[in-house]
């Protein structure tokens, strides 16, 4: 990955709410010119980025290489989404949207919804619209059942 000191300069300045780079330079205490000559001999101010990414929380990645947004893995985003998926299944059992029945805890549902949706979304087109069919006809035949 190619670092753009210049590009860094830019970000720099927009995390610290600055225009120029003799602003730049005074904000942290260095000669009016300090920011131009880095920029122009390619020199990374590690001091600086360090300090605005701790002082205004920006994160050093994006003022080193511009990396907007830290990518999750599927594992990541799948845990995430489990957690989400509890809590909601948890939520719909107090206002009683939803009522399990004796023995079946709440991560249960929410594992069988999970494992459901993981399926689709790990299968081609073909057995997505297969499993969909499936999964619905599950859930009429446990209406069913409940009548």
């Amino acid at each position: 990955m190619k670092v753009n000191v210049t590009d860094i300069f830019e970000r720099l300045l927009e995390a610290c709410n600055l225009r120029t780079l003799k602003e730049l330079s005074l904000e942290f205490g260095y000669k009016t010119n300090w920011a131009s000559n880095c920029r122009l001999k390619e020199i990374i101010p590690w001091d600086v980025c360090l300090k605005v990414a701790i002082d205004k929380k920006v994160r050093i990645d994006y003022l080193i290489f511009g990396i907007e947004e830290v990518e999750k893995t599927v594992e990541e985003k799948s845990v995430e989404f489990e957690k989400g998926l509890i809590n909601g299944v948890f939520n719909a059992t107090v206002y009683e949207l939803i009522t399990p029945q004796k023995g079946v805890e709440i991560t249960q549902i929410a594992d069988i919804i999970h494992s459901q949706i993981k399926d689709l979304y790990m299968t081609d087109d073909l057995q997505k619209k297969f499993m969909h069919e499936k999964l619905v006809k599950e859930i009429e035949s446990h209406k069913e059942k409940k009548v």
